[in-house]
C-alpha cells in the first residue's frame, strides 16, 4: 500500500498556521515593562475600527520572580471572511521578536512568490512582514521601545496578525493604530 504524502501546499498551510499560533502564544503569553500606566489603559490604543466589528479589548500581566515581567493586550476585529488580532506586548518576552535581525526571506513555488518575510521602516519605526500570500495572512511587527539586540526589560512591540487581506492592507490598517502613544505609554 502506497503512503500518502501531505501536498506541498497543505505543509505549507499548515507551517503558516504554526507559525502564526506559535506567534500569538508568546505575544499572548509575555510582556509587561515599568508603565506609566496600568494595563487596562493599554487597551484604550486598540482602537475601534470604522467598518469592523471589535471584540473587547483583554488583558495580561505576568512577573515571575526572576524580574521577569510581561504585559499584553490583545483585541480581535473582524469583517466578513477577514479578521485582525492587534497585540501589544511589552517586557520581556516582547524580546523574543526580533524584526531587527530578521533577514529578508522568500519561499517560491514555481513563480509565485509565496510566503515572505521582510524587514524595512515606517516613520522611524522598524517594521517586520510576514506573509503567506496563497491564503492572504501573516503578521506585522512594529518595535515600539527597546532593542531586540539587547535584554532591557523596557522592550515593546505592537503586532498585527491578519487573514483575508494582503500585508500592504493590513499596514494601511496598522498604520490606522497611534504608535506615538504607544510607545509613550509603554516606556
Amino acid at each position: 500500500m502506497a503512503k500518502k504524502v501531505p501536498s506541498l501546499k497543505r505543509k505549507k498551510e499548515g507551517f503558516m498556521k504554526r507559525v502564526l499560533v506559535l506567534s500569538l502564544l508568546f505575544l499572548f503569553v509575555g510582556f509587561t515593562g515599568a508603565f506609566a500606566q496600568g494595563y487596562d489603559k493599554l487597551c484604550e490604543y486598540l482602537i475601534d475600527l470604522d467598518g469592523w466589528k471589535g471584540e473587547k479589548c483583554t488583558s495580561m500581566q505576568m512577573s515571575m520572580g526572576s524580574g521577569m515581567h510581561n504585559l499584553s493586550v490583545l483585541r480581535s476585529y473582524s469583517q466578513g471572511d477577514k479578521s485582525l488580532d492587534a497585540l501589544i506586548l511589552a517586557g520581556t518576552m516582547a524580546q523574543t521578536y526580533q524584526p531587527a535581525r530578521l533577514p529578508e526571506m522568500e519561499f517560491s513555488v514555481g513563480n509565485e512568490k509565496k510566503i515572505f518575510a521582510k524587514t524595512f521602516e515606517v516613520n522611524g519605526y522598524k517594521v517586520m512582514v510576514a506573509y503567506d500570500s496563497s491564503v492572504d495572512e501573516g503578521t506585522i511587527m512594529i518595535l515600539l521601545n527597546g532593542s531586540f539586540n539587547s535584554y532591557s526589560g523596557n522592550t515593546a512591540v505592537f503586532a498585527l496578525n491578519f487573514h483575508g487581506m494582503s500585508w500592504q492592507k493590513a499596514l494601511e490598517i496598522a498604520n490606522k493604530f497611534d504608535w506615538d502613544a504607544m510607545k509613550r505609554a509603554t516606556k
